[in-house]
């Protein structure tokens, strides 16, 4: 694997938006927004020596949901793959 390149905070910011979304575009489409009643997704970035990302999702769902319990931990794990994708195409050297 690639090194990245020297990351600014509008890259950080870029990088936190994209996980973000991922995360997000991935619970949306295995549950309706009607059923979500509060999402909570936030992705901490941070960059020295090497990128760390700790992606963190909550939510509270609709007491009919039927919603995996695992689908938080399904969404970080789709969101770190998009990541990694979205890195080696954008800021790996």
């Amino acid at each position: 694997m690639n090194k990245l390149k020297k990351l600014s905070s509008d890259d950080l910011s870029q990088i936190s938006d994209f996980a973000v979304t991922s995360a997000q575009n991935f619970v949306y489409k295995r549950i309706s927004k009607k059923e979500i009643i509060d999402l909570d997704i936030n992705a901490q970035i941070t960059y020295e020596d090497e990128l760390d990302v700790d992606i963190r999702i909550e939510f509270i769902l609709d007491d009919l949901c039927s919603a995996d319990e695992g689908l938080a931990d399904a969404a970080v794990e789709y969101a770190m793959k998009k990541l990694e994708k979205y890195l080696d195409d954008h800021y790996r050297l």
